[in-house]
């Protein structure tokens, strides 16, 4: 992965990136994980006014910038995704979320007063019964 930042934001604050595939550009915006790009090429809060109503895979990377391919490489592009068809798969790499063994044990720690309050209450009411019974 090649990593290029831009550090500026647009006005509302949020993260664009533009991940290059091999025949197109797919645009994300406040991706959570960078790490999901491996093996691309990517672009952190990219100056896309070059590419203003150009179609993203005739954009391209050059000297860290986006920007409109030329007339012939667009040829070739065209001629690309023809034998290809378009490239928009950007694959991630899975990841397996596993909680942290404090916050299992604080969940089975809350499980067991619930368990104990809920007997307690069960015994009060069989004392009480019993009473009354007896």
């Amino acid at each position: 992965m090649r990593l290029h930042r831009n550090q500026s934001h647009n006005q509302r604050g949020k993260q664009v990136v533009v991940v290059f595939t091999s025949n197109n550009a797919r645009i994300f915006i406040n991706p959570t994980d960078y790490a999901d790009f491996v093996g691309y090429d990517i672009v952190i809060n990219p100056d896309l006014s070059k590419v203003t109503g150009v179609p993203t895979h005739y954009w391209k990377l050059e000297n860290e910038t986006i920007v409109p391919m030329n007339q012939t490489e667009r040829l070739l592009r065209d001629d690309n995704i023809k034998s290809r068809g378009i490239d928009n798969k950007v694959t991630f790499k899975p990841r397996l979320i596993v909680k942290e063994p404090e916050d299992i044990s604080g969940f089975y720690v809350s499980l067991v007063c619930c368990v104990l309050v809920a007997m307690v209450a069960a015994l009060f009411i069989i004392l009480t019964i019993t009473k009354k019974i007896g």
